[in-house]
């Protein structure tokens, strides 16, 4: 069994207004230190597989079938014994 986390976040390239106002908000409340906010997705899946490789086959493949929208976003992958 392997616990796979999918990080699913905007490309560089995307504007996302989320992001915008977290960043105005955080300069507004005085926080320096905070270079920037980026904002994205995590999903955590249990896959029972016989190896860390078919885990990260499987993840992959429903990362970029369903969670991920490849126009707008990227993603990476943790995979751990579970």
């Amino acid at each position: 069994m392997f616990l796979v986390t999918i990080n699913v976040r905007y490309l560089q390239s995307v504007v996302n207004p989320e992001e915008e106002v977290l960043n105005e908000t955080v300069v507004k409340m005085g926080m320096s230190a905070v270079q920037s906010v980026k904002v994205g997705r995590t999903y955590t899946l249990r896959i029972a597989a016989d190896s860390k490789q078919d885990a990260e086959i499987t993840g992959k493949e429903l990362a970029e079938k369903l969670l991920v929208n490849k126009a707008m976003e990227t993603y990476s992958l943790n995979i751990e014994e579970a």
